[in-house]
């Protein structure tokens, strides 16, 4: 998916006071990362450094991997690992 600073303000909650001419520097900086139906992204056993946000598809979020049911969706827009700025 190619994506552009015109593409996102509409969709993600983190760009939703951001001017459309300030992200084009952002989005070039960022690395996308496609994933398969069931991979992991985190875990609370490893560090994470980073704050990924979903541009398309779904991803249930379990706070034990045995969990019979997801804590929590996330959806298009939505931004996860974003704790870890608070932790430092």
């Amino acid at each position: 998916m190619l994506l552009n600073a015109s593409t996102l303000p509409g969709r993600l909650q983190l760009f939703r006071n951001v001017e459309i001419g300030s992200l084009s520097e952002c989005i070039s900086r960022c690395t996308f990362r496609e994933m398969k139906k069931g991979e992991q992204l985190l875990s609370p056993e490893e560090e994470n450094t980073n704050v990924y946000v979903m541009i398309s598809g779904r991803k249930e979020v379990y706070l034990e991997l045995d969990e019979a049911s997801p804590l929590t969706l996330v959806e298009p827009g939505d931004c996860v690992g974003e704790m870890f700025i608070y932790r430092r």
